[in-house]
């Protein structure tokens, strides 16, 4: 997937995108696991597929 044209969402739109439960991905967010974005004093915005890369790197999926 083309990152540069990616969307970038809220953590909480992105958790249910992702089918994880909020809290899940904050912490992982919050631990640094997952890169976030932030424009201005805007609200941190992450990328699914940097979810995705999280999830393959951690090997909660094969």
């Amino acid at each position: 997937m083309n990152t540069s044209l990616e969307p970038l969402l809220s953590i909480k739109a992105a958790a249910n995108a992702a089918g994880l439960k909020y809290w899940l991905l904050l912490r992982a967010v919050n631990n640094g696991d997952i890169p976030t974005y932030q424009f201005g004093n805007k609200r941190r915005r992450v990328r699914l597929s940097d979810i995705e890369a999280a999830i393959v790197k951690s090997g909660w999926c094969e």
